[in-house]
């Protein structure tokens, strides 16, 4: 694991947790997302304290040291994504989060798809069932056509596998700093 990243069994608010494979993605309500800090584009919290917020107020996550290396691999650096770009763990941004990183960070699609054919990730996938992802996917295509021009836009990609050197830096920098802006929840 990434010096940057605390080791699993300690204290840190940051030693987080990944998603469960065997617990479904959540649905949260739009009251409940509207307190999710990390999501607001001028959030002033660091990336390790919209981490820290990520894992407390996401039911469906488990420690990293639960995982595989190869699913800590995946996990981690997918983690940083969901609070740099500003998205929860509802199906709609688990969506944009991939669509994200895949346009937005320099891990690239080839790359990330073949992160994908780890086998927890394929689980999530097997857990909320194929036809709801495709369904949620094809719901959610005005925002990804969003994610598409707004990655587009980006001053430079989103370091997949260095995201540990962003840690101790607003979210609010990050953002400005590569050109991200935030899609924001809708109800």
């Amino acid at each position: 694991m990434n010096a940057a990243v605390p080791e699993p069994g300690s204290q840190s608010s940051t030693s987080g947790a990944l998603v469960s494979a065997k617990q479904p993605i959540s649905r949260r309500s739009t009251e409940e997302l509207s307190t999710l800090h990390y999501c607001e584009q001028g959030s002033q919290q660091t990336l390790a304290e919209g981490l820290a917020e990520y894992y407390a107020k996401m039911p469906n996550l488990l420690p990293p040291e639960q995982l595989s290396p190869e699913s800590q691999e995946l996990f981690i650096p997918h983690d940083a994504c969901h609070v740099v770009f500003g998205c929860d763990t509802s199906i709609h941004d688990e969506a944009l989060v991939d669509t994200w990183t895949m346009l937005g960070s320099d891990v690239g699609i080839k790359k990330y798809m073949a992160y994908l054919r780890n086998p927890d990730a394929k689980q999530i996938f097997d857990d909320a069932g194929w036809w709801v992802m495709l369904k949620a996917t094809l719901l959610t295509l005005p925002d990804l056509v969003r994610v598409y021009w707004r990655a587009r836009r980006m001053h430079a990609r989103w370091p997949w596998q260095h995201h540990a050197l962003y840690m101790h830096r607003q979210l609010k920098d990050i953002r400005e700093e590569f050109g991200i802006a935030v899609i924001g929840h809708r109800s």
